[in-house]
C-alpha cells in the first residue's frame, strides 16, 4: 500500500468528521476481526480503521442502541456495587415465657 496515498484518505476522511470521537461498526476481517461490534474512538484511529477496511462508521441507530446498552450496563454495574455495601445486622430477640 502506498503510504502518502493512505495518510491522505485518512486525512480527507477525518476532516468530513467534525466531532472528536466517532463510532465506528467493525467488520469481519481475515486476521480474525468480528463484525458487529459497536466502538467509540478517537477520530484518527477510526479513520484509519475505516481507510484500512476493518470498520465503517456507524449509523445514527447503531449509535443510539449502542449508547443505551451503556447506559443500563452502567446501571446493572451501579446496581451490583450497591448491593456489595449492603450491610445486615440479624438480633437476637429473647423468647417470651
Amino acid at each position: 500500500m502506498d503510504l502518502k496515498r493512505y495518510f491522505k484518505k485518512v486525512s480527507e476522511l477525518e476532516s468530513t468528521l467534525p466531532e472528536k470521537d466517532v463510532y465506528i461498526m467493525s467488520l469481519s476481517t481475515a486476521d480474525g476481526g468480528v463484525e458487529g461490534v459497536v466502538t467509540q474512538a478517537p477520530k484518527r484511529v477510526a479513520c484509519q480503521l475505516v481507510t484500512e477496511g476493518k470498520a465503517r462508521l456507524a449509523s445514527a441507530d447503531e449509535v443510539e442502541m449502542f449508547e443505551l446498552e451503556q447506559a443500563e450496563q452502567r446501571l446493572r454495574n451501579e446496581h451490583a456495587e450497591q448491593a456489595k455495601r449492603i450491610q445486615v445486622e440479624l438480633v437476637r430477640r429473647p423468647l417470651a415465657g
